[in-house]
């Protein structure tokens, strides 16, 4: 019986197969892992509310799906019906609703729908449904990252090619596209490729715009996807040559308003203003539209981007302040005067005026500084040391009460005998520099307060991260407008159900900025922590933490003892974020200078390095292998090498190895080996294997430079030493023969010939090659046996038919004896017969010219 019922469920799975499904998405949801942050995103996209019943039922569609697979049974068969209900015939929601009901052991049910199905597939217009289906797949395939954005847009030009005037499905494909030219899933190397998506994406939105019949909200988001690309257009100008005069005189803030002005109301629209707003710097607009937005419903893209909004609203304020203090410095001292010394009271005068807000805080501390200026010269403009701006510099000794809250304070200055007290509500994290090292205790110093700079304008969208991943922040407790955002952040995880990772990353930096430094560790601690974070968003998370962890390792009250902890476990973290951020560098290469991680942790341990720890050094050299800096790792692991001489660990050594092969420089890697294998110490640790190989690579690299003395002279010093190991013969330096066995017989063999003369003139291998050097009289029989026993290796060339008794004979005792399969090895196309495939192979050249390439896959098999 239980046969019977899996026999009918595997013919329901074959047949319902005919027809698309969102099961079809299992391996994708499988292999990303986000199945509840789609759900959630989709769910509030519902909420929201769509302009057409299409758009409603395929989002509809997906979620249903997705909830079945979360466990929500009751969600999915809800949604299914509200969709039948709109349209009967949806081939996507009825293929969904069969599969619930079958995996639900409503059987006869499931039968039902299969049954609608199949006379759904015989009415005429099923072609159009099953196009509507296919559409419906494109989207689901572009909601899944990039992964699936290749089958995506097959699926979108598929359909588009029957219904060309489907606009939604041409707005589908053109984000598609556009999704594609993200900064993190576009190839760097692949420029053309990115530069056609771009143009695809660009002439599908432009065709939305311009046509007369499409539907107000779509015409909306397009003029939004226009205005985000042409953001861009002073830095790809090639890519928009192909717009229409129209829209390329247009700038990225006419689309938006134009957007605006078709739906004024639209939260889509409004939302989406918010955030461009921001990048416009007019934050004041940004704000404005994110509220609008917020006062038709609450979500958590809005909630989000209204937190960074604000956020940028104090640093812009701060950055103001800074600002008009050096143009007041600059007024008030001629810029012939370069050599001068401040009078105390115009400094004090001008210190009252850093203020980020007009808001009064209650407490007051005070610390005692040397304030010092510093005049910088802007060499790419050109000015004199008269025209640059000054920038005050005051250490920061100053610990935060508990509770990491500070409020207004007072501020004495010291200037000879004299001291005036000036008031600000601001300060800056230390920048991380450690003074400890082998032989001396833990200190704090004083660092500088970060000067002004102007944001780089052309800078890469990958440099740009650092401004998501700051070193230093500046601190300003109990800020009215960060508390708000901070404020707007709960709310948003909250509405995402605790994993809003982006936001979770941006509350972390609020609370830095707040001085809320432990929370700001917590917080760090969740965003990493989801399961679906990406590794750019962990290695950030884990940098954060690190950063923290060393602040809080510089605070004044914190004890010898506890600052140990915070600076070790601040090292560690920072490590973590770059073993995670090695994998990304290797596609994204700027990324290492777009972060911070690398830097900071390289400035920690080089000064303790600089103080004589031996300990830091061998640290450095292992981050500096984890980067790929090879050569400098090299140098440092040479330094500890130096300095211990015989008592350097062999993990020390091992890494030099390591390090040396990876830059190829063969001749110091082989020196040290061979000084580790006589040494009692390290000798058990090298592992003949990797000997062997060691001396391959450079016969490998050595030929390929044209260098054949050195190429055989490595190459024969490992084979004196395979041959030691095999046959334990302590004098085992003559020659290395191979026989070359070829079914040919004394027909004229081309590619025997060839690996022959190549093994002689690379390897310096004297190869003999069927009976080819059989001298006159000799019997061929005792000759090939002989010749078998005393040869190093036995080549089997098995490309052709075998016809002679002769060669038939000795292709078989190769097989049966063990001596001689263990020295043998095979050389053919494909291996047919089932008594060849206990002999080591290696596919045959390609053509009758032996590269070096095969020559070194020969050596590895016959050596190794």
């Amino acid at each position: 019986m239980e046969s019977t019922d899996d026999e009918e469920d595997d013919e329901f799975k074959v047949k319902i197969s005919e027809f698309p499904s969102s099961f079809i998405l299992n391996d994708a949801i499988k292999l990303e892992k986000k199945e509840s942050f789609e759900c959630n995103k989709l769910e509030e996209e519902l909420k929201d509310g769509y302009s057409t019943n299409e758009e409603a039922i395929r989002t509809k569609n997906l979620v249903s799906y997705l909830a079945w697979r979360l466990g929500n049974k009751d969600r999915a068969f809800t949604l299914c019906e509200e969709n039948l209900a709109v349209d009967p015939s949806n081939i996507i929601a009825l293929s969904n609703k069969g599969q619930f009901l079958r995996y639900s052991t409503r059987y006869h049910e499931a039968d039902g729908v299969l049954k609608t199905l199949q006379l759904l597939q015989r009415r005429e217009d099923f072609d159009c449904s099953l196009t509507s289906a296919e559409a419906e797949m494109a989207y689901s395939y572009s909601r899944f990252g990039p992964r699936y954005h290749e089958k995506s847009i097959q699926l979108f030009e598929k359909v588009i090619k029957k219904e060309p005037d489907k606009n939604i499905w041409k707005f589908g494909l053109a984000l598609t596209y556009r999704r594609e030219t993200h900064v993190l899933n576009s190839c760097p190397k692949d420029k053309e490729t990115y530069e056609k998506h771009y143009s695809k994406a660009l002439g599908l939105f432009c065709e939305i715009v311009s046509c007369e019949y499409s539907e107000k909200s779509l015409t909306a988001k397009a003029w939004c996807e226009l205005g985000q690309i042409l953001f861009r257009k002073s830095k790809q100008e090639t890519i928009f040559s192909c717009l229409p005069k129209s829209i390329g005189s247009m700038s990225s803030e006419e689309c938006f308003l134009r957007a605006l002005f078709i739906c004024p109301d639209d939260i889509f629209v409004l939302q989406r203003c918010g955030k461009q707003f921001r990048y416009f710097k007019k934050i004041d607009k940004s704000i404005e539209y994110l509220k609008r937005a917020q006062s038709i419903r609450e979500t958590p893209f809005n909630l989000h981007h209204l937190a960074l909004s604000l956020m940028k609203q104090v640093e812009n304020e701060r950055n103001h302040s800074r600002r008009r203090l050096n143009l007041d410095v600059k007024t008030a001292y001629p810029k012939s005067k370069t050599n001068f010394e401040l009078s105390t009271q115009h400094l004090t005068s001008q210190m009252s005026k850093l203020s980020i807000s007009s808001h009064t805080y209650k407490q007051s501390q005070t610390r005692t500084c040397t304030p010092t200026l510093r005049q910088t010269h802007n060499k790419s403009h050109g000015k004199s040391a008269g025209d640059a701006p000054f920038c005050f510099t005051l250490p920061d000794r100053n610990k935060p009460d508990n509770g990491h809250r500070r409020t207004q304070r007072s501020e004495e200055v010291e200037y000879g005998n004299e001291t005036r007290t000036y008031s600000g509500n601001f300060r800056y994290q230390p920048s991380i520099r450690p003074t400890r090292g082998r032989g001396y205790s833990f200190k704090r110093q004083a660092f500088d307060y970060p000067r002004y700079t102007k944001p780089n304008e052309s800078a890469s969208k990958l440099e740009k991260l650092r401004i998501k991943s700051p070193k230093k922040v500046a601190i300003t407790p109990d800020c009215p407008v960060l508390l708000e955002a901070a404020d707007c952040l709960q709310r948003a995880i909250f509405l995402r159900g605790g994993k809003f990772n982006q936001a979770l990353y941006d509350l972390g930096l609020v609370y830095r900025k707040l001085g809320e430094i432990n929370q700001a560790i917590e917080t760090f601690n969740r965003s990493y922590n989801i399961r679906t974070s990406s590794k750019l968003e962990k290695v950030r998370a884990m940098e954060q933490i690190g950063l923290c962890k060393l602040h809080l390792s510089y605070e004044k009250e914190c004890s010898e003892e506890q600052a140990e902890i915070y600076y070790s476990d601040a090292k560690k973290n920072l490590y973590r974020a770059v073993s995670l951020m090695a994998g990304l560098c290797s596609l994204q290469p700027k990324l290492e200078n777009a972060l911070n991680c690398f830097p900071t942790l390289r400035s920690l341990l080089t000064e303790e390095k600089n103080h004589g720890n031996l300990s830091a050094t061998k640290d450095l050299a292992e981050l500096h292998t984890l980067m790929g800096n090879y050569k400098d790792a090299i140098s440092l692991y040479e330094d500890v090498k130096d300095c211990l001489q015989d008592e350097t660990p062999r993990d020390v050594l091992l890494n030099l190895l390591e390090n040396y092969e990876k830059v190829r420089d063969f001749d110091n890697a082989i020196l040290l080996l061979n000084l580790m294998m006589v040494s009692e110490d390290t000798k058990c640790y090298i592992d003949s294997k990797h000997y062997i190989n060691l001396h391959i690579l450079a016969w490998e690299f050595y030929a390929e430079e044209n260098e054949k003395q050195m190429a055989t002279h490595y190459l024969k010093n490992g084979l004196i030493f395979a041959k030691q190991k095999v046959r334990k013969e302590q004098n085992s330096e003559d020659e290395t023969t191979a026989f070359i066995l070829c079914p040919c017989g004394e027909r004229p063999c081309f590619l025997g010939e060839s690996i022959k003369m190549q093994l002689a003139s690379l390897c310096d291998i004297t190869a003999s090659h069927n009976t080819k050097d059989c001298l006159p009289g000799t019997r061929l029989y005792r000759y090939m046996a002989d010749v078998l026993e005393h040869c190093d290796f036995i080549l089997l060339l098995n490309s052709c038919e075998c016809t002679s008794e002769l060669y038939k004979h000795f292709m078989e005792v190769v097989l049966t004896s063990d001596e001689f399969r263990s020295k043998a090895v095979l050389i053919e196309r494909a291996v047919k017969d089932p008594c060849y495939r206990t002999l080591k192979q290696i596919p045959q050249p390609d053509s009758e010219n032996v590269t070096i390439g095969w020559l070194k896959t020969l050596l590895n098999k016959l050596l190794l």
